[in-house]
């Protein structure tokens, strides 16, 4: 039996849903796109996108290959939703994730760095934000209209 790890090698035969993923994400006639992995705890969605990131690293192929040409311009970024379970904003946690990612991705030079440091920061004041009215504008609000 095998540990319940995630992995880009094919252990349960699902190298085919990994292979249509990739199809449709690289074919410019259908992006943007957003698709969606579902299954049961352990089924296999997170091995099935190891796979899709191993097969969508250029780095994976030979210098004359036609894949590695193709992939060279895609950046695959992984967000693990559990890291954020009970988070009270993951709109803000995702995009965090998505800009640190491109921040320290190695195919990115210093200017769009540069950009995503600005808007990780307007990321972290809309945390703070929201933070502020959540935690100290509704409460004061609140005691207003009661004293009234």
């Amino acid at each position: 039996m095998w540990s319940d790890n995630e992995t880009s090698q094919d252990l349960l035969g699902f190298k085919v849903h990994a292979d249509l993923i990739r199809s449709v994400v690289t074919d410019p006639k259908l992006l943007p796109v957003t698709l969606g992995v579902f299954g049961d705890w352990g089924s296999g969605k997170t091995s099935i996108m190891k796979m899709l990131e191993h097969d969508l690293n250029p780095d994976n192929y030979p210098s004359d290959s036609p894949e590695k040409e193709k992939y060279e311009k895609i950046a695959v970024l992984y967000f693990n939703g559990w890291l954020f379970e009970g988070y009270d904003d993951a709109k803000s946690a995702l995009l965090s994730s998505i800009l640190l990612q491109l921040g320290e991705h190695k195919r990115f030079g210093p200017k769009i760095k540069g950009k995503v440091a600005r808007l990780l920061k307007s990321v972290n004041w809309m945390r703070v934000a929201k933070f502020g009215v959540k935690e100290t504008g509704v409460p004061a609000m609140t005691a207003f209209i009661i004293s009234q």
